[in-house]
């Protein structure tokens, strides 16, 4: 039920009846969906044609299947990626650092490696 502004038949006063006015917030309002995520930057070696050579012949020396241990899957969308991260002092360009992998496999890989970062960066505790 909503509240009446009469009480046993009686007005309430209300602010403005009291020539009292209420103040603006001071502080504005965000305005979420407009804010959008910086665009992703790739690393310049990507776009690199010793990388793509490169990249070339690791899909090619795979076979096109996921390298990481027991999966073997092909799917569209397959991933080259550095077995030690370039953040984490990997070869960008050595062969041996290299592997291809699904798109599972990536996920899992990359999600671990930030665990890992994560806790190292905390002092061993995980957060």
């Amino acid at each position: 039920m909503l509240a009446s502004p009469f009480r046993d038949g009686q007005h309430i006063p209300t602010t403005s009846d009291m020539g009292l006015q209420t103040l603006r917030p001071r502080v504005a309002t965000a305005k979420l969906s407009t804010a959008t995520a910086p665009p992703k930057l790739s690393h310049p070696l990507y776009s690199s044609r010793a990388w793509m050579q490169l990249r070339d012949r690791v899909r090619w020396d795979a076979g096109g299947r996921c390298q990481a241990p027991g999966c073997g899957r092909r799917e569209q969308r397959m991933y080259v990626d550095h077995r030690v991260e370039l953040k984490d002092g990997g070869e960008p360009l050595d062969r041996r650092n290299l592997w291809l992998l699904c798109g599972s496999c990536h996920t899992r890989k990359t999600a671990a490696e930030r665990a890992r970062r994560t806790v190292e960066r905390h002092g061993g505790r995980s957060v």
